[in-house]
């Protein structure tokens, strides 16, 4: 799956979509997208979104297929989900201390300014608490930070995002599946994202980076890889019987 073809599959016309009734009261809404050119690859993608009854978390679910005969086909993704901006808020997780670093690089798409550099700066030496985003509504272009290798930190990632009326946004992951997490972090008066936490196979910076790193998953005929992560909204209550 090339990065345009993955960038599109959100977009693409489905070629059946159904409704999915699971043990315990839980619904699913699936649909397959089948992808075939000529000179290019063949596959299907299988998205599939389960709720739960009286529950604000849910999974997100991803099978890809490839179809052809003879070759394999290289496969990125990333769960993107973009979760509101949280004045405040505190990121958490189970990594271990400095799991996340500082994206020093800068993209063809951040045009940075001497603020933006200073926040930078600050990170780097220390002087902002990366897990906050207490004066966070300061973070145009976006703050981004990776962690990597995380089948080494954690065979479940949880990580998440505490509001200040005591509920927190919540996701979690295998990470065999996923071995690399992105924060990514914008506030401007167009858009407040606080995308806590991105599972990712790779880091999001295109097939030829994915390739040199070592991380571009290269899917060999008829065979199939899953992707599942878990995330939503607990109330405070539920976080507390969670850790009783």
């Amino acid at each position: 799956m090339s990065a345009a073809e993955k960038e599109l599959l959100a977009q693409r016309a489905v070629g059946d979509a159904e409704l999915i009734l699971h043990e315990h009261g839980r619904l699913g809404v699936r649909s397959r997208y089948r992808y075939i050119q000529g000179f290019d690859h063949h596959y299907v993608a299988v998205p599939e979104v389960t709720v739960t009854p009286d529950s604000g978390v849910f999974d997100i679910s991803l099978s890809v297929t490839n179809l052809s005969s003879y070759q394999p086909m290289p496969l990125q993704y990333m769960c993107h989900m973009n979760h509101a901006f949280v004045s405040g808020g505190v990121m958490s997780d189970n990594l271990g201390e400095g799991a996340f670093q500082l994206r020093c690089t800068v993209p063809a798409h951040v045009i940075p300014t001497p603020e933006w550099e200073e926040i930078n700066r600050k990170i780097l030496a220390g002087e902002y608490d990366a897990s906050s985003l207490e004066g966070a509504e300061a973070f145009d272009p976006e703050i981004v930070y990776f962690a990597e290798d995380l089948p080494t930190k954690a065979e479940q990632a949880e990580f998440k995002l505490t509001r200040p009326d005591g509920s927190a946004f919540v996701t979690s992951f295998s990470t065999d599946e996923f071995p690399v997490a992105t924060h990514w972090i914008l506030h401007n008066p167009d858009q407040s994202v606080s995308a806590f936490a991105l599972p990712g196979t790779s880091r999001p910076e295109g097939f030829l980076a994915a390739k040199k790193a070592g991380t571009l998953i290269e899917l060999e005929p008829g065979k199939t890889r899953s992707f599942t992560v878990t995330t939503g909204l607990k109330n405070a209550d539920e976080l507390k019987e969670a850790h009783s």
